[in-house]
């Protein structure tokens, strides 16, 4: 082995072996691969229609064409509220280059590897490049150098540096490249340098020298020259070992060392340039600079985008700065925790502080100041007195801006018009336009049509307008609630009125309106209290009767029947009773827990519907107030999800059981019946009690019925429903548990799942096993770092927000690197971090938080629209770092995803109730206790209570009821009455007095004044009420007159009380009556008893003092003698003068009703009156019915003193009375010639004929009564008058026997007429509305009519008068539309005017408005007089204003001489000026002068009448 010296030779020779190649390959050189990635952030969100002008970040570019998320929602403080919008997000985008170094280059500027780039390392290790590489290479084993391109071991060679040298006494050839053969010294040879040379040895060569044996002679080795007789070694520096860049120099053993220049680094032979920016950042700021490499050695920093340097030094750092333009003038320029700028919008405001826009309000005002072009203050005063409340507090709302150039309202305008100029969401209009039309509807329920054309850009309708169009000038007005429209006008018809009344409640108002009818029935049916009357406040979502009227195909009967208890729970549905929720709060609110206890979703429609309910139920009208709430009126019916299905679903089981069938006469037991599904059994009948009621006279008899064997339908639920209503299993009845387990289902079950094994939670819904998923729960999750979704069906992924720190992805299984400090990293959003996933860099937001690591916000998953994947009838209550956890509301149980309605009564507690109570269920976690019958109390606390207590006992409502313990009592009926106590009756008249059927026979008893003495006993034979209608009109008119009808009744009751058999057995004889004239024949036909030639329908009801037969005839005596006296035949007869009117009467047969009346008063047109008027003798049979009064026979003194009557005609044709200075009068036509006046008869001389022209119209109105409670089995009638209400029965409670059974109580109606004035009349006495030919208010107005109105008439614009028969002053035309204009000089004004104006002197000109300076007329014209240019040019003298002539003499006109000036008859004219006049009425007239009418003191001050008292007018200011 050599020496140290030997070593050095080794090395140099190896150097001398490699040559020039590897020396001359080391250059400087560059290559990147850097990786340009294109990135995509969304912007915060922004309402819709202020997303086109958001900008994107500074150095990110908008999508073209535009690209617009509309997913996502924004949150607005807006007052008291909170609401989360839903708005849109902009796509910006930008390319970033991510520096990379190609393969085998490395640092910041990418250099070469060693070795090349080709062969990093010589192709003999790994060299650590990339962009954050060093550049050194790694050797693999065997292999050295700072290239790898020496083997470590200098004595081996061969391409892995495996081979070991064997050069004895020479140099080998070793390294990679060399292939071991030696170089022998001087005096040696062999493949080893191991023989030597005696040749050699003899020339005795000097040291470093070779020798030959074939020319023995001395020569240097490689790497050494000959200098004298040594071989000295050569300068190691040339060629140089080292980098081109660094210096060589010759060591103390001669070896050459190799330094790198400043500002490098490196072993010498690779020489690296230091980057300053990968230590510390090359000492720049790192939060607010960036570092850049300028040369080896040198950096330099540079300010972040948005800051700015201090002094333009940004080696001291970087600040953020706010311009002075930067954002919009209501936002602030605050600087962020990341150091750079932010334009931040009031709280109240959204945008992106560069444009911030406040609520609707706010932003109309804002539009009206900001542009001279847009006339929207008009718009923002309705808006602001109107809606303010709805525009300023809550949203998404679409307001329909109207440009009015100037219009005044008031509040109570603005209010009706406001909402039909708002529509719920946003809806925003394309630019482009849509051909297909859309809908909307307004808050006031109006709908609109919006359609487009190229033309006219959007236009709209509304529905009940179709004639007018309106123009949208300007779309899609942004605002933090939503957007508006400017359009071209304002719709000034209000919408319909809403039936709300401030000072009624809501129970009032519901009662009273036929909108609201079929809720009302209900309300009063479903057995709760009537709550909504109380103090509230109370919010009611009122179903229409439309729908309604849906259920009834079947399912309404069920509900107010068998499904008492879910009819309670429908209207609880209907029900918030915590606070006023106006349209503003319901939409604002989004979910109502209503008193059901059950969750109410509220939602807006694309069309701008409000929705309720998860069907969808349309609001039809919004906001009727009422004393104590507000009623919303919907379209549909809200059906609670928890009674659904309505009809159970039965699945019933057949039993059987022995009942009674009906009861009859025991002699006619054949016809006894079964109940349905049943048959006879043959045994002994059971003894009962029925109602013997051919008529409805509800008479009580004893009876018999059979013994029947029925088949009884056992209530039973089908699979997959419970309880006694038969509702729903957790997850529905057609997949109960969701086939993971057992329902306890049956009418006795209470709806729990029982899981099959691997499945847990309320509805089965939850693999047991927290590691399993998949439908049988058998597969394992697949989340590996987090906590695994084990629900069926989730796929195996990891919950939201579990996984653990460096991992993430679905099933957190993606481990994650930091970038470091690198470009990307710091371009994440402060809320991101920067991470490395196989090689892609990503920006991650943070736990917490959402989005795509360049945008981040609070991730709250309550504030989706899935409410995190809660229940609806669950609460979502956020958690830390984003989490989240479901609880289900009071009344609900389950996990919160999956809640189950609690039924309280099925708990041990049985909701509460007492032992003696029955529990029942109302709702979710909702029970009610009632008393079983025989206790009583609140159904928490019950005592047995007294029988009588309740309905009397059951006891007869005559019938004293007294307990005698043990739940009995004892019946006794009053004194003076008969009866066991549980049926009483009393004498003759009493039971004719109780028995409604009985009521017109009563009347008449009455009226006759028929009495009994008190031993005595009869039989009254009571018509029925069938026999008294079927009675004719002429023996009505005969019979019924006072004189007649005590012999009439006394005929109708037989002396004695006889039974309908002691009748039988009086066949063939006559019997007496309490009329002395008067015998009855009896006849027996065939069992049937017959009263002469009336039958006995209902026989034997009891009285004290006798009996009542109910007889089917009305027994009519011979009319024998009528008292006499004077007819009104011969009363007429005896004055030629009524002539003419007797042959009238004659003609249409009035003289027998007139004659039958018990008084009468006819006004008798005269002779010449009827000869007076054409066709006299052929007046109809209405004109003369109109001149009789019936019933009143007047005198002298009451016409004078006024007042009316009801002629013949009926109630809707009167008779007014008048006094004109002592001149009675009859409808004006006053009275003339004789007058004849006897005992209830009075006939009156006329003047004229009186005209038909029926003033008053008569009013229905239905007056209600309420009858008590009877079996539903039982027929019911109503009293006479009264007709049954074809409504729902109303189930109640009465007292039968001993026992309480559910009847129905009935309602009766009886229609009343109540008089009114007819259209275009008024006033207590019906009088014409001013008018006259032209019509009502001469068709230019509305009169205040009717009863209580004034006849004034209110005029359309233009219009003017007591009439509305003339112009307002100023206007002209048929219309009054024209407007006058004339500067000096008068108007041609009125209906007959055209607008054109005479001048005053000394003007000219259309309007009166050019001062005469010439021409001169030929002729001097009057004082009165202009001189003006004629049509042909020529001067001429033309009379001015108000006064009339040829120019040359005028005269001053005198409107007053001709016609009264225009004036009413009974008006002053007066002329004020020349050609102008005044009109007015005179005393006792009242109107405008033009028209005058007698002035009617009863409408001043009800004409110092009492307010009780009538006031009649009886002439001019003459009230009585």
């Amino acid at each position: 082995m050599a020496g140290p010296r030997g070593h050095l030779l080794l090395c140099f020779l190896a150097l001398c072996l490699a040559g020039p190649s590897f020396f001359g390959e080391q250059k400087v050189r560059s290559k990147r691969c850097d990786v340009k990635t294109k990135f995509v952030t969304h912007m915060p969100c922004t309402p819709c229609p202020a997303i086109r002008k958001r900008a994107c970040p500074l150095g990110w570019t908008r999508t073209f064409p535009g690209k617009i998320s509309q997913d996502c929602r924004y949150e607005v403080q807006l007052g008291d509220s909170l609401l989360s919008m839903s708005g849109c997000s902009l796509e910006c985008w930008k390319d970033m280059v991510q520096k990379a170094c190609c393969p085998g280059y490395w640092g910041s500027q990418c250099y070469e590897c060693p070795g090349g780039a080709e062969t990093p390392c010589s192709g003999h290790g790994t060299c650590l490049d990339g962009i954050e590489g060093n550049g050194t290479c790694v050797c693999q084993e065997n292999f050295g150098g700072s290239a790898c391109q020496e083997c470590r071991d200098p004595n081996r060679f061969g391409p892995d540096c495996q081979s070991v040298c064997r050069c004895v006494y020479g140099v080998c050839r070793h390294g990679p490249r060399g292939d071991g053969s030696c170089l022998c010294f001087a005096g040696y040879t062999g493949a080893h340098c191991d023989h030597e040379l005696l040749a050699c040895q003899a020339l005795n060569c000097p040291r470093n020298s070779q020798c030959s044996e074939e020319a023995p002679s001395c020569s240097c080795l490689p790497g050494y020259t000959q200098q004298g007789h040594e071989c000295r070694a050569s300068d190691p520096c040339r060629p140089s070992p080292c980098s081109p860049l660094a210096q060589c120099s010759v060591g103390p053993s001669g070896q050459a060392q190799c330094r790198c220049p400043e500002n490098y680094y490196g072993d010498g032979t690779v020489c690296l340039p230091q980057d300053p920016c990968t230590t510390n950042n090359g000492g720049c700021p790192s939060n607010s600079t960036l570092c850049l490499y300028r040369r080896p050695g040198q950096a330099s920093c540079l300010c972040k985008p948005g800051l700015v340097s201090i002094a333009h030094d940004s080696s001291a750092g970087c600040f953020a700065h706010c311009s002075a333009f930067s954002c919009d003038r209501s936002a602030t320029c605050q600087v962020t925790p990341d150091g750079k700028t932010s334009c931040v919008c009031k709280e109240g405001e959204v945008g992106d502080g560069r444009a911030c826009y406040g609520h609707l309000l706010h932003e109309v005002q804002k539009a009206s100041q900001t542009s001279m072009l847009l006339r929207l203050r008009v718009a923002f005063a309705m808006l602001d007195q109107g809606c303010r409340e709805i525009l300023s507090t809550s949203g998404p709302f679409t307001v329909l801006a109207p440009l009015v150039s100037s219009r005044t309202m008031n509040a109570s305008v603005a209010q009706q018009l406001c909402r039909q100029h708002i529509i719920a969401g946003q809806h925003m209009l394309e630019e482009a336009g849509t051909q297909a039309p859309r809908r909307w509807w307004t808050l006031a329920g109006q709908e609109i049509t919006v359609s487009f054309s190229r033309f006219r850009k959007y236009t709209y309708k509304y529905q009940d307008q179709p004639q007018q169009t309106f123009t949208i000038h300007k779309a899609n007005y942004p605002a933090a609630n939503g957007l508006f429209h400017v359009v071209t006008a304002l719709r000034l018809q209000p919408p319909p009125e809403l039936p709300e009344d401030p000072k009624r409640t809501i129970g009032q108002i519901l009662a009273s309106n036929e909108v609201f009818t079929r809720f009302e029935t209900i309300l009063e049916n479903c057995g709760l209290p009537s709550f909504l009357d109380g103090p509230g406040p109370f919010t009611v979502f009122a179903p229409s009767n439309e729908a309604v009227d849906g259920l009834r195909d079947g399912r309404l009967v069920y509900l107010f029947t068998a499904g008492l208890s879910k009819l309670q729970e429908l209207v609880r549905y209907h029900v918030y009773n915590h606070g006023q929720l106006t349209v503003e709060k319901l939409i604002s609110k989004g979910r109502v827990l209503t008193m059901a206890n059950q969750i109410l979703a509220v939602n807006i429609s694309e069309e701008g519907r409000i929705l309720l309910g998860p069907e969808g139920v349309p609001l039809r009208r919004v906001d009727v107030l009422a004393a104590n709430g507000v009623i919303h009126m919907l379209e549909g019916i809200l059906l609670p999800p928890t009674i659904l299905p309505i009809l159970p679903k039965l699945c019933n089981e057949e039993q059987h059981a022995v009942v009674a069938g009906s009861c009859v006469d025991c002699q006619a037991l054949n016809t006894s019946t079964c109940p349905p599904n049943s048959v006879k059994l043959d045994i002994s009948p059971e003894e009962c009690v029925y109602i013997h009621d051919p008529t409805g006279l509800n008479v009580l008899k004893k009876g018999c019925a059979h013994y029947c064997n029925q088949t009884i339908q056992k209530p039973g639920c089908c699979k997959g429903f419970f309880g006694p209503d038969c509702l729903q299993c957790p997850g529905g009845f057609s997949n109960p548990c969701y086939g993971k387990g057992n329902c306890s289902d049956g009418v006795q079950g209470s709806g729990a799942c029982l899981c099959f094994p691997d499945y847990k939670g309320i509805a089965c819904h939850i693999c047991s096993n927290p590691n399993k998923h998949g439908e049988q729960c058998q597969e394992d999750c697949g989340c590996v770092h987090g906590l695994c979704d084990n629900r069926p069906g989730s796929g195996g992924v990891c919950q939201r927000g579990t996984c653990a720190p460096g991992f993430s992805g679905r099933f957190c299984n993606e481990s994650t690197v930091s970038c470091g400090s690198t470009e990307q990293a710091q371009q994440c959003h402060p809320h991101a971090r920067c991470v490395n996933q196989g090689g892609v860099s990503r920006c991650l937001c943070l736990d917490a938080f959402e989005g795509d690591g360049f945008s981040c916000t609070p991730s709250d998953p309550c504030s989706r629209p899935d409410r995190g994947g809660c229940s609806e009838n669950a609460e979502c209550v956020p958690g830390a770092r984003g989490a989240h956890h479901c609880t289900c509301h009071k009344g609900w149980s389950g996990d919160g995803r999956v809640c189950v309605a609690i039924d309280e009564c099925e708990l041990d507690s049985r909701g509460s109730c007492h032992a003696d109570a029955l529990c029942s269920y109302v709702g979710p976690g909702q029970s009610r206790c009632t008393c079983k019958l025989g206790f009583a109390g609140d159904g928490y606390m019950c005592s047995p209570i007294d029988p009588c207590r309740a309905g009397n006992g059951g006891c007869h409502d005559l019938a004293t009821c007294r307990a005698v313990g043990g739940g009995q009592r004892v019946c006794t009926c009053p004194p003076g009455y008969g009866g066991d106590g549980f049926s009483c009756y009393g004498d003759i008249l009493k039971e004719l007095e109780a028995n409604a059927h009985f009521s017109v026979f009563y009347q008449w008893v009455k009226r006759a004044g028929i009495t009994f003495p008190a031993d005595s006993r009869v039989t009254a034979l009571v018509p029925s009420e069938s026999a008294i209608r079927r009675l004719s009109s002429k023996d009505q008119a005969f019979w019924l007159q006072p004189r007649l009808l005590p012999q009439l009744v006394r005929a109708h009751f037989l002396q004695g009380a006889l039974s309908e058999e002691e009748l039988a057995r009086l066949h063939g004889q006559n019997v007496s009556t309490l009329n002395p004239t008067v015998r009855w024949e009896i006849h027996n036909v065939s069992g049937r008893v017959w009263v002469q030639n009336a039958s006995v329908d209902v026989a034997d009801l009891l009285a004290t003092n006798g009996v009542l037969h109910v007889l089917s005839q009305v027994l009519l005596p011979p009319r024998g003698d009528v008292p006499g006296g004077q007819g009104l035949l011969q009363q007429l007869d005896s004055v030629p003068a009524f002539h003419l009117f007797r042959e009238l009467l004659q003609r249409h047969r009035l003289v027998p009703q007139i004659e039958a009346a018990t008084a009468y008063t006819i006004f008798v047109p005269t002779n010449r009156s009827l000869e007076a008027q054409a066709n006299s003798s052929s007046l109809d049979l209405d004109v003369v019915r109109h001149h009789v009064i019936l019933g009143e026979a007047l005198s002298t003194e009451a016409l004078g003193k006024g007042g009316h009557r009801s002629s013949l005609l009926g109630p809707a044709h009167w008779l007014v009375f008048y006094n004109h200075s002592g001149q009675p009068e009859v409808n004006h036509v006053p009275l003339e010639g004789p007058v004849l006046q006897a005992p209830g008869r009075s006939l009156f001389g006329l003047s004229g004929v009186l005209t038909v022209g029926s003033s008053r119209c008569l009013h229905s109105h239905a007056e209600a009564l309420r009858e008590k409670c009877v079996n539903c089995s039982r027929k019911f009638r109503c009293t006479q008058g009264y007709q049954l209400e074809d409504t729902p029965r109303k189930s109640c409670v009465y007292r039968s026997g001993y026992t309480f059974s559910r009847g129905c109580s009935y309602t009766c109606a009886k229609k009343i007429q109540v008089p009114d004035c007819c259209p275009g009349f008024f006033g207590t006495l019906c009088e014409p509305c001013p008018g006259g030919l032209g019509g009502v208010c001469s068709g230019h107005g509305q009169c205040q009519d009717r009863l209580l109105g004034s006849g004034e008439c209110r005029c359309h614009e233009g219009f003017h008068g007591m009439a509305c028969e003339m112009c307002e002053l100023g206007r002209y035309g048929p219309n009054c539309t024209g407007v006058c204009d004339c500067a000096h000089g008068l108007c041609q004004e009125g209906l007959r005017g055209d607008g054109s104006c005479i001048c005053n002197v000394g003007w000219q000109g259309l309007r009166c408005d050019q001062k005469i300076s010439g021409p001169q007329c030929l002729q001097k014209c009057d004082p009165n007089a202009n001189c003006v240019q004629d049509s042909a040019a020529t001067p001429a003298c033309v009379c001015a204003a108000g006064y009339s002539g040829d120019g040359v003499s005028c005269s001053a006109v005198d409107p007053c001489a001709r016609d009264h000036g225009g004036c009413s008859p009974h008006a002053n004219c007066t002329t004020v000026a020349p050609g102008q006049r005044t009109c007015t009425c005179l005393d006792g007239y009242t109107g405008d002068g033009e028209l005058c009418q007698e002035a009617n003191s009863c409408l001043i001050r009800h004409g110092g009448c009492h307010m009780h008292a009538e006031c009649i007018p009886t002439g001019p200011q003459q009230p009585r």
